[in-house]
């Protein structure tokens, strides 16, 4: 598996694009800015985290996949503990947010318990509050 950097950095990055190139086998470039049509001086805001959703979901859609996050918790002891322990049981390479070494949130990949890739060229990964896995979509299932 090809980890990939990303190319934009600070807010408005595309660090979540590049985790997700890294997972899905993609060049950078085959991934769209998730910030397309956000108001990037508001990354903390409802509405614009619900337009960055919306199109992370698109993107995963056309490639037959779907996020699915486990929580969210502020970023503290407990909730560092709590991702280890359920990347650990996972056994699969995964997403997780958090908080850069920069001070704002940031996508990397864990597997086992720990940090497998940092897209960030400085590194430093995260304190980690939320788990994420990208769960195939079957079209073709018959009961």
């Amino acid at each position: 598996m090809k980890k990939v950097m990303q190319t934009k950095i600070g807010i408005g990055g595309n660090c979540e694009g590049a985790t997700l190139a890294t997972l899905l086998g993609l060049d950078i470039n085959a991934v769209p800015d998730f910030w397309e049509g956000c108001d990037k001086s508001k990354p903390t805001c409802t509405i614009e985290g619900a337009k960055y959703q919306a199109n992370l979901d698109r993107f995963l859609a056309s490639k037959k996949f779907k996020a699915i996050s486990l929580g969210f918790h502020e970023p503290s002891e407990d909730s560092e503990n709590w991702v280890r322990d359920i990347s650990i049981g996972a056994g699969i390479k995964h997403l997780v947010n958090g908080i850069s070494p920069r001070g704002y949130m940031h996508s990397v990949i864990y597997e086992n318990g720990q940090l497998w890739h940092d897209p960030h060229p400085e590194g430093g990964g995260v304190k980690p509050c939320q788990i994420t896995f990208l769960h195939p979509i079957f079209d073709d299932v018959v009961a």
